[in-house]
């Protein structure tokens, strides 16, 4: 899959991945690790393979072509419970909804927040992770949470 300035991915776990730049400018990768317990449980491991670049063997964004309206999945195909089937959220399609929320709804606390989602389950995009994405407009004056 190709990423576009903003996108927010998710690799499933045992999903063979690489990370590379076609582009002649600088980029910028930011990942959200659960290093921490992995630590903890003496679990990290890392397998390197002898090739350059992992070999495409998929269509290009094939998991966004498939799932990423979000509320149809093909119906030859079960839910997928663990993880969620997009494995890119395209930062297109979330500005949009943001800005549409923003028209009709928000927090006292949040301003504009949405949850990243398994279309399947309406759970977090994986067991294990959430991730969220959080729009402060300009004058909104939010509330601290009390717990």
């Amino acid at each position: 899959m190709y990423l576009e300035r903003g996108d927010f991915v998710i690799n499933p776990p045992w999903y063979w991945h690489d990370h590379g730049s076609d582009g002649d400018g600088p980029a910028i990768w930011m990942d959200g690790l659960d290093i921490p317990i992995d630590n903890y449980l003496d679990a990290p491991f890392f397998d390197f393979d002898s090739s350059e670049a992992q070999e495409v063997t998929a269509a290009l964004d094939e998991s966004v072509m498939k799932y990423g309206i979000g509320q149809l999945r093909p119906a030859w195909e079960a839910p997928c419970k663990q993880y969620s089937p997009i494995f890119s959220y395209k930062w297109k399609t979330t500005e949009q909804a943001l800005n549409n929320l923003a028209k009709v709804d928000a927090s006292p606390f949040d301003d504009v927040a949405l949850e990243y989602t398994n279309p399947h389950t309406g759970r977090p995009v994986m067991d294990t992770i959430t991730a969220w994405i959080q729009m402060l407009r300009p004058g909104i004056h939010t509330k601290a949470h009390r717990r």
